[in-house]
């Protein structure tokens, strides 16, 4: 069955963490490989967006990759420079091939590459975001 973390438990994580356990920078918009526990959270949707045709419910589900430890990205964030540190990074673009090997993955500690890129929507509820890579 699917491991899930809240949204609460997430921000308690990138509240906690300390800048100065962060590891080496990673370059936004450069590929990489991050590893951490993989889970499923769950995310209301914002009531002033159009959500009716494709979340009726209101929420949606994205897998999340919570890190090792903290991780510092380098790179400038328009809307919020000061945005570095994250523990925890929201998957997007998640190929349909792989979601059944990522759900056997959930709560497990995985190696992922892909490529971070700056949470830019209010659909995105990490600072920073991994656009996987295929698994083949």
């Amino acid at each position: 069955f699917p491991v899930t973390i809240s949204l609460s438990a997430i921000y308690c994580l990138l509240l906690s963490a300390s800048p100065l356990l962060a590891s080496e920078p990673i370059a936004i918009d450069q590929p990489t490989k991050l590893r951490g526990v993989l889970n499923s959270v769950t995310f209301p949707i914002p009531k002033e967006l159009n959500y009716t045709n494709w979340a009726p419910e209101g929420k949606t589900t994205a897998y999340v990759l919570v890190l090792e430890g903290l991780q510092t990205f380098r790179g400038a964030d328009p809307e919020n420079p000061k945005v570095t540190n994250v523990v925890a990074l929201q998957m997007v673009h998640v190929i349909p091939a792989d979601d059944a090997r990522l759900k056997a993955r959930l709560g497990k500690v995985i190696e992922l590459e892909g490529t971070p890129e700056w949470g830019s929507t209010r659909y995105h509820r990490t600072p920073v975001l991994l656009i996987e890579k295929d698994l083949k």
